[in-house]
């Protein structure tokens, strides 16, 4: 096997830019290629068959980050939670005991809270006023997460400061272990409140009270660390990227102006409540919020690292190589999509889900969340523009990534309330 060329690597300038570069090594290079990184290099994979084999027929040895004995930055934060937990026997098992809680028509419950959470971002807004749609969305999808997770509202959930910004992972050590300490003492505070809440006799359906209650195969229960690790890791997850993928579906929907027509008009003639029921009487708000996944994948890429010397693609992958299955290529790949810079839904119309789109992952490291980030998303979005018109700014908004792919600045927009 060592015979076997290493991928070509990557020799031309490096910007500051890493999607820029990434874009051009792969133009020039193909499907599996070297490039630096930091003090070292990665191997990134940029093509749906080699997604597939390095993420399902040979996931046992392209594993997750810190499978290896290092520690990845984002567990610094989350601890050893279902994104980061790097141990196969221990993720499986706490998957098994949170996956219920996350099964599309267990989620049905939710849809009012969202309907609810846009309309009281509604109301604080006034007509012709400038919205800072970057604050505005990640704040009406914090509020979410602490009443799905914890049962709390607005209000209340002042008192516990819990944020967990995905780019604590590249922060410095001592900015780590300041946020760690904050959240430490906020989410053992909720964990303590719950368990004498229990011991009154009260009971509450939410993700905490599942996973207070919930037991293995073994019969035991999660201690409070592994329950830390799994509410944060669903905090970081469900808040910051879901708010991502809002402000993502209207920059698109500004950029097309006859997709943004034809969504307002099915919404104009949807009467229903939104419910999991009335959106499957939505294709194009589905077909929207597929094409913003497609062109901005909430998590660009699925880091792996090798745990023994393999071949991938005709070449030779040593031992300890760290992987990047590409997502964000994928998705823009001119093989796979045809004009793939363009944001085009009808795309998504009447049409299955092509091997060339995975912006949850593939195999069993599947996203967990992805129906929680759907629903969320196509409620949030509907209502909201079921009352508001939104007049982007219009200048150049590039992505960067900070685990999450995020607008490099923030967005704004001029507000215009419409009557019902």
């Amino acid at each position: 096997m060592p015979s076997l060329p290493l991928p070509p690597c990557y020799e031309g300038p490096v910007i500051r830019d890493f999607l820029l570069t990434l874009d051009a090594a792969q133009r020039e290079l193909g499907a599996i290629l070297r490039m630096p990184f930091g003090k070292g290099e990665l191997i990134m994979v940029c093509q749906p068959d080699l997604a597939y084999e390095v993420l399902v027929k040979q996931n046992r040895n392209f594993v997750k980050l810190g499978a290896d004995g290092q520690t990845p930055g984002l567990q610094r934060i989350l601890g050893a939670g279902l994104l980061t937990n790097p141990d196969y026997e221990s993720w499986f098992s706490h998957r098994q005991i949170i996956q219920p809680f996350f099964q599309r028509h267990a989620l049905e419950r939710f849809a009012g809270a969202m309907v609810r959470a846009s309309e009281r971002l509604i109301e604080s807004w006034h007509d012709g006023e400038p919205i800072n749609l970057t604050k505005a969305m990640h704040k009406v999808t914090l509020e979410l997460i602490f009443e799905l997770v914890f049962s709390l509202y607005p209000e209340e959930a002042k008192a516990y400061p819990i944020q967990v910004p995905l780019s604590l992972a590249s922060a410095k050590t001592s900015t780590v272990r300041r946020a760690a300490a904050l959240l430490d003492d906020n989410i053992y505070a909720l964990i303590k409140k719950r368990k004498l809440e229990h011991e009154n006799g009260k009971e509450i359906s939410d993700l905490l009270d599942l996973l207070l209650k919930a037991e293995d195969t073994g019969g035991n229960k999660m201690s409070d660390k592994e329950l830390r690790d799994e509410l944060l890791t669903v905090f970081a997850a469900g808040h910051e990227t879901t708010a991502n993928t809002l402000i993502w579906a209207l920059m698109g929907l500004s950029s097309n102006r006859e997709a943004k027509e034809k969504l307002e008009r099915e919404l104009r003639v949807q009467s229903q409540s939104l419910s999991l029921e009335s959106l499957k009487r939505l294709p194009y708000l589905q077909a929207v919020v597929k094409e913003t996944l497609r062109l901005y994948p909430t998590i660009p890429f699925a880091p792996r690292v090798s745990l023994k010397d393999t071949e991938l693609g005709g070449f030779f992958v040593p031992k300890g190589s760290r992987l990047f299955v590409s997502i964000y290529s994928i998705h823009r790949h001119e093989t796979y999509w045809e004009n793939p810079l363009a944001f085009l839904p009808e795309r998504f119309l009447d049409k299955g889900i092509q091997a060339a789109y995975m912006p949850f992952g593939l195999g069993e490291r599947v996203c967990l969340g992805q129906h929680l980030a759907t629903l969320e998303t196509q409620i949030l979005l509907a209502s909201l523009l079921k009352h508001c018109s939104f007049d982007l700014e219009h200048k150049e908004i590039t992505p960067r990534v900070s685990i999450s792919l995020q607008p490099k600045e923030e967005v704004w927009a001029k507000l215009r309330l419409l009557q019902s």
